[in-house]
């Protein structure tokens, strides 16, 4: 047999139990066939031999992680969670590791919470939609701009804000489903328009004024924890169970093939995440009791280097709800404290973009999956 021969049989049945051996016995030639004796020579009698002894050649030359390292690497980013509190709380001791400090971080990271779990439900489905953080700006613009200058009901500025956020998100579903346009470069374009339009709404000025009643309880909730935080972990939960336990949880690729309507469902999770940008809108608004119509880039590289960090923990290569949630604790902790240690104020922008950069890098290396590849 020649030496193309070999190859092609070498190549097509290394996943047949006794490949390792048939390939090894061609690679010896006619010395392998004599040294087998003369039972190698009866119809049947080599095979059954390499098919009894495959499998076990199969596992040694393919040995599979044993389990300690297999959940190392599922909770890699959790122990690091945890070195970098020891770390600093170390280095910082009695500024770091307090019930203030925790409180803090669960703040600040409300409204990042929120934006990043909403991201993680379209890249689940291949697509990248960056038009988030301005589309919150822009219905938080619009609640404000109803509640201070038009005085209208908490519950009405509510609606329309969320009615708001739902017809943005239809916009991009629109455009990257039906127009089958790239994700990026589509929601890259909405959000162009939200910035402007917030700009529009809002006549240019930071909008302040907002009900007492309103912030009040978006800034105080049970044991001092915000509203806002609540609400995002409430939004955890509801995401963990439809990406685990319902069809529309299911990857795009995974969906395709089990013949669900992908078209409908990626127009519903844009309809969705649209609604949860608004969401979030509402919460900044009631936590800060202003809105800056020019905030949004403060709010665009944190949600998405979370949700690409998740895809290295718990799941490795898919973007998952508690993967996500965990990025941005460890992200926060790192930031707060780079902070109390006394970082220039240009730090935090240098740590953002690269933590995107960063986590971009590790989702692909570390999980060697065709699910972090977008639709872009």
């Amino acid at each position: 047999m020649d030496e193309r021969g070999r190859t092609r049989i070498s190549r097509t049945g290394l996943n047949k139990p006794g490949s390792f051996l048939r390939q090894r016995s061609l690679e010896d030639g006619s010395a392998g066939a004599e040294s087998a004796g003369p039972a190698a020579q009866q119809p049947g009698g080599g095979a059954g031999a390499s098919a009894a002894a495959g499998p076990a050649a199969v596992d040694m030359s393919r040995r599979a992680p044993s389990r300690s390292v297999q959940l190392t690497r599922r909770l890699g980013l959790v122990i690091f969670g945890l070195a970098v509190i020891a770390l600093f709380s170390g280095l910082s001791p009695g500024a770091f590791f307090t019930h203030g400090t925790l409180i803090t971080v669960i703040t600040a990271e409300s409204i990042p919470m929120m934006l990043a779990l909403a991201v993680t439900i379209t890249l689940r489905l291949h697509d990248l939609d960056v038009s988030f953080a301005a589309i919150m700006i822009l219905t938080a613009s619009i609640a404000g701009e109803l509640l201070v200058a038009n005085h209208v009901s908490l519950a009405v500025a509510i609606i329309v804000a969320l009615a708001m956020g739902l017809l943005a998100g239809l916009i991009n579903g629109f455009l990257v489903v039906v127009l089958k346009l790239s994700s990026f470069i589509a929601t890259l374009g909405t959000m162009s328009v939200a910035e402007g339009l917030a700009l529009s709404v809002s006549h240019s000025t930071i909008l302040t004024g907002f009900p007492a009643a309103f912030t009040n309880d978006m800034q105080n909730g049970p044991g001092g924890v915000p509203l806002g935080a609540i609400i995002g972990w409430v939004l955890l939960l509801v995401l963990w169970l439809a990406f685990e336990y319902t069809p529309f949880g299911r990857y795009r690729t995974a969906a395709e093939l089990l013949g669900l309507p992908v078209r409908r469902v990626r127009i519903i999770a844009y309809a969705v995440t649209g609604i949860l940008y608004a969401a979030a809108g509402i919460v900044l608004a009631g936590m800060l009791g202003s809105v800056d119509p020019t905030s949004d880039a403060t709010f665009l590289l944190s949600p998405l280097a979370a949700a690409f960090l998740g895809t290295t923990v718990f799941q490795l290569g898919r973007f998952n709800a508690w993967g996500t949630a965990v990025s941005v604790y460890v992200l926060a902790a790192i930031s707060t404290g780079l902070q109390i240690l006394g970082a220039s104020a240009w730090v935090g922008d240098v740590f953002e973009g690269a933590a995107l950069i960063l986590a971009i890098a590790l989702s692909r290396f570390l999980s060697k999956s065709s699910e972090v590849d977008l639709n872009l």
